[in-house]
């Protein structure tokens, strides 16, 4: 292989071969793609079927049919050698050709992608190779890598809808690609669609969902929907760590960084993928939720005036010594994310129900406190 970009692409198409007969057959119709999952096979198949000298006349086609690019840009991109082009967007823009109706944001991507690749044409009097400088905002950079680590999961999901298994694990894929909290945010919006879209096909609500899923057993549609949960959740519990993580912003009065420069809690618990919240945001709330790491106990800190909760040092004060307990958990891991993400009274019922021994809070907060949330 000559580089590292052959080895990966060969890689993938050994692997489509392994699957034999799944992507061979005729081209995908259009009235076909109907969800994000018929759309990750359709690109298997035009990656697994094609090659770049069939995609660039499509992509040519598309770039005239959008009424985006000039003749000049277009006449430009024949010049552009054929190892720049994506596929992805050869396939993207095929499927537009034939009449597929593409998501928006996907078809956002294409643009950008073929505007990327326009900077590689041949410019010199020799023609050789001159990349010109390409800049963006930062609203374009963020939507460009979100696209990118949503492209990543994409190719995990058709791995799972097609093997029924994975060893991936959302979470640490996030936490080793430094996902920020902005790109988190848009990977909870984007799969938060699609897990609707799951929890309607298993219920039989749209029949059109029911046709376009038929292949799938009703236990493979909800394994599919557990995989999609386990990246919402993922991206939900990444956010809130790097809000965590990032140094609090200046308040408005210089008191409150004041009052919490001492203390002393858990930023992040990688064992129950949790984080905790800004402690500037305890100052002057009516109630606090921690949970002990150490000791497996959730707690709730109720104000007793309407001033709400303050610090002194690393203990809270403030708080209703009666109001304030906390008990133990027995199964932190399956209850914590459901009293997370609950709304107050929801918190407040789920409490009151766990049977272990209540014990009154007293106010210290330690290196093995995660400060949860407050209300």
């Amino acid at each position: 292989m000559s580089n590292a970009k052959d080895l990966k692409k060969a890689v993938k198409r050994a692997k489509l071969l392994a699957n034999g007969d799944k992507f061979s057959g005729p081209e995908p119709e259009p009235h076909t793609i109907k969800t994000r999952l018929d759309l990750s096979k359709a690109y298997n198949w035009y990656n697994y079927a094609c090659d770049v000298k069939q995609m660039v006349p499509w992509i040519i086609e598309f770039m005239k049919s959008s009424g985006k690019y000039t003749s000049q840009q277009i006449s430009t991109y024949r010049t552009v050698p054929e190892s720049r082009t994506v596929t992805t967007v050869g396939a993207i823009s095929r499927l537009v050709n034939i009449g597929a109706k593409i998501p928006s944001e996907t078809l956002e991507w294409a643009h950008k992608k073929i505007l990327k690749t326009l900077t590689y044409a041949p410019i010199s009097k020799k023609g050789e190779l001159v990349q010109l400088q390409y800049t963006t905002s930062i609203a374009d950079r963020v939507k460009q890598r979100t696209s990118n680590i949503i492209a990543d999961l994409e190719d995990e999901l058709d791995t799972f809808s097609r093997t029924d298994s994975t060893e991936f694990v959302p979470y640490d894929y996030m936490k080793r690609n430094q996902i920020k909290s902005v790109h988190a945010t848009k990977i909870v919006a984007y799969y938060t669609s699609l897990q609707q879209e799951l929890i309607d096909t298993i219920s039989g609500k749209d029949d059109q969902l029911k046709e376009a899923y038929r292949k799938f057993t009703k236990p493979q549609l909800r394994k599919y929907l557990t995989f999609v949960e386990s990246i919402i959740a993922a991206a939900t519990s990444i956010s809130q760590v790097n809000k965590a993580v990032r140094k609090p912003r200046k308040p408005v009065e210089k008191s409150t960084i004041q009052l919490i420069s001492k203390l002393k809690f858990l930023k992040e618990s990688s064992q129950y993928k949790i984080a905790s919240i800004d402690p500037a945001k305890i100052i002057r709330s009516q109630s606090l939720v921690v949970f002990s790491t150490k000791y497996k106990k959730l707690g709730i800190y109720v104000a007793s005036n309407p001033y709400g909760l303050s610090v002194k040092g690393t203990t809270i004060i403030g708080f209703d010594p009666v109001l304030s307990v906390s008990k133990t958990l027995r199964t932190p891991e399956k209850m914590l994310p459901n009293m997370i993400n609950n709304s107050k009274s929801n918190f407040n019922k789920v409490f009151s129900e766990i049977t272990s021994i209540t014990i009154p809070l007293n106010g210290r907060i330690n290196e093995h406190t995660i400060l949860v949330r407050i209300f």
